[in-house]
């Protein structure tokens, strides 16, 4: 079969098993509030280790990504989304979340793919003096961020992540485990470019200036927040190599000129 017809094929069974998302408003006029405590603040040393409170149960169905049910694992993957948005859910920091990307909106690099692709949790902590003083640190919790009505969303773990990087390539394998070695070209799965394409249909798949390593969220991609009385700190990835820090000042509206860069990073 001719690859973009197979394209085409995977395309219709997705659409198929998904109904059309309306996209609301963006929100206006929200004042950020500072997150409620968590009792747990251990959680800020061990972000990478949170399991989302909706099992990942339909992975059982893909011990592995082929051409032939990569369709029904978007579909199912689009289908447990919904259920894991409703989880860790904040209002301010969606409303946020919506101006950060107003703010970069038309200075990315277009995205062509049809889902959004976020991390299942980001972690946001919170401080009671504002953004310059000396900080003091109340707490942090871990966050679901979502677009307006969820969009069309789909929300990324390590072991989804892992699935995708057999089914495309470019990594190796260390005790069973998925591995990255720095400047080694010869990984022990090779990259397959036609699956690249396949699953490029659906997600952002951007390869890192390392050569061996993919980022599959979409851009721009929230690493830090830190929530002050006066406004909010960002730090974030706007392409494979590239990022900045920008601090949201808390005013009547979140307006593009009250968002101030702090400093960029390059790798």
């Amino acid at each position: 079969m001719k690859p973009h017809l197979k394209i085409a094929i995977i395309t219709a069974t997705v659409l198929a098993c998904i109904a059309a998302i309306t996209i609301a408003n963006r929100h206006e006029g929200k004042e950020i509030k500072l997150l409620p405590l968590r009792n747990d603040t251990s959680f800020a040393y061990i972000e990478d280790r949170i399991k989302p409170s909706v099992p990942l149960d339909f992975l059982n169905k893909y011990p592995e990504i082929t051409d032939d049910n990569l369709g029904s694992f978007i579909a199912d993957w689009h289908e447990w989304s919904k259920q894991h948005s409703n989880c860790s859910r904040c209002p301010d920091i969606d409303t946020l979340f919506w101006e950060v990307r107003a703010h970069y909106a038309g200075k990315l690099e277009k995205d062509t793919s049809l889902f959004t692709v976020l991390d299942s949790f980001n972690w946001v902590n919170s401080y009671s003096n504002t953004y310059d003083a000396s900080n003091n640190w109340l707490g942090g919790c871990a966050v679901t961020l979502s677009l307006p009505n969820n969009g069309n969303t789909l929300y990324l773990t390590e072991e989804i992540k892992n699935l995708l990087f057999k089914y495309i390539g470019g990594v190796w394998i260390e005790d069973g485990k998925i591995t990255y070695r720095l400047l080694d070209r010869n990984p022990d799965i090779a990259i397959n470019k036609e699956h690249i394409a396949n699953l490029g249909k659906f997600i952002p798949i951007v390869q890192s200036h390392w050569g061996n390593y993919w980022h599959f969220t979409s851009m721009p991609e929230i690493w830090r927040m830190e929530v002050f009385p006066d406004g909010c700190f960002v730090e974030l990835r706007l392409n494979w190599h590239y990022g900045e820090t920008i601090f949201i000042h808390n005013k009547t509206h979140f307006w593009k000129d009250k968002i101030e860069v702090k400093g960029y990073w390059q790798e």
